[in-house]
C-alpha cells in the first residue's frame, strides 16, 4: 500500500527530537511539557484523519431522495433529499389516456420500490427505494429548499417523449451516466426515450440515470408529448461530502489555529 500523503504531512508537523515539536512549536523552547501536550493532540490527529482518509477510499456517500407524500389529488409530492426538502409540482398539465388530467400518478413511498435496482442501468442503482410516477407529456418542476450540488436524476421507462430540462428559464445540461441503451440524447439538455414500436433486449422503455453538474434549487422540464398515455418514475440523488474532505480541512487549518493561539499567548504573557 502507497504511503498517504497527508498521514506524512501529519508525521512532519508531530516529529519531536525530544524537548520540542518541529515546526509547530520551535518558538516555544524550552517548554517540553507544552510540546508533548501538542505532540499528542498531532498524533491523535494522525489517527482520526487515517481512519477518515481510508473510508473515504471506500466509497463516497450516496443520497438518494426519501419520499415522503404523494398527494396525487393536489398534484404534489414531497421529501428529503440528504436533509434538504424538495417539492414537485406539475406545470402543465396535458390530459393523459389512463391517467385523466393527474400529472402525478403515484408511487411507493415506503422504501419497497426495486425499479432502480439494476446497476447497469442506473448510477448509482438504488436496491430498494421510493418512486415517484408521473404522466410523461405533462411538464414538471422541483424546487430545492437549500442549494443542491450534482444531483441525479434516474428515469425509469420512458417512452419516446422527449424532456427538456431547465433551471430558472434556462436550457441546462447534463450527462447521461448509464442507460439500458434505449435513450437517446439529442442535445446537451434534451433526452428522449425509445419508440414503444421498436422492440429490443432490454424492452421498448429507456431507463437511465442523468447527472446535472452544479449547483442548483430548480429543475424544469418539459415534455413535447409525443405519446400519450406514456408513464414513467422518477429518483433524484447525491453525494456527501467524503470524509477525506473533511480530513484534509482539519489537516491544513488545525495546527495552524493552534500554533496562532500558542503565539498569541506568549505574546500576551510577555506584555509588562
Amino acid at each position: 500500500m502507497s504511503p498517504n500523503p497527508a498521514s506524512a504531512t501529519i508525521r512532519g508537523l508531530c516529529h519531536s527530537d525530544g524537548m520540542s515539536l518541529t515546526p509547530l512549536v520551535n518558538s516555544l523552547e524550552p517548554r517540553p511539557l507544552l510540546a508533548r501536550g501538542l505532540q499528542v493532540v498531532c498524533i491523535t490527529m494522525l489517527l482520526i484523519i487515517s481512519g477518515l482518509l481510508t473510508a473515504s477510499s471506500a466509497s463516497a456517500a450516496v443520497i438518494f431522495a426519501d419520499v415522503t407524500n404523494i398527494n396525487v389529488p393536489n398534484q404534489k409530492a414531497t421529501g428529503t433529499l440528504g436533509g434538504i426538502g424538495f417539492t414537485l409540482v406539475p406545470t402543465l398539465v396535458r390530459p393523459a389516456i389512463g391517467f385523466g388530467t393527474n400529472a402525478i400518478v403515484g408511487g411507493v413511498t415506503n422504501g419497497t420500490s426495486t425499479a432502480f435496482n439494476n446497476p447497469t442501468y442506473f448510477t448509482p442503482h438504488l436496491p430498494s427505494g421510493d418512486i415517484i410516477v408521473l404522466s410523461a407529456i405533462s411538464d414538471f418542476r422541483i424546487t430545492f429548499d437549500s442549494p443542491i450540488t450534482n444531483p441525479t436524476l434516474h428515469i425509469y421507462q420512458l417512452s419516446s417523449n422527449t424532456l427538456s430540462f431547465t433551471s430558472g428559464g434556462h436550457p441546462i445540461t447534463f450527462t447521461l451516466l448509464s442507460s439500458d441503451g434505449d435513450f437517446t440524447v439529442l442535445s446537451g439538455h434534451q433526452i428522449t426515450g425509445l419508440s414503444p414500436f421498436v422492440q429490443t433486449a432490454t424492452g421498448d422503455d429507456a431507463n437511465g440515470s442523468l447527472l446535472f453538474p452544479g449547483t442548483f434549487t430548480e429543475i424544469s422540464w418539459t415534455s413535447n408529448a409525443a405519446i400519450n398515455g406514456d408513464g414513467f418514475g422518477i429518483q433524484i440523488s447525491t453525494t456527501t461530502p467524503e470524509p477525506a474532505s473533511w480530513a484534509l480541512l482539519l489537516l491544513t487549518t488545525g495546527p495552524a489555529a493552534l500554533y496562532r493561539y500558542r503565539r498569541g499567548k506568549k505574546v500576551i504573557n510577555q506584555s509588562p
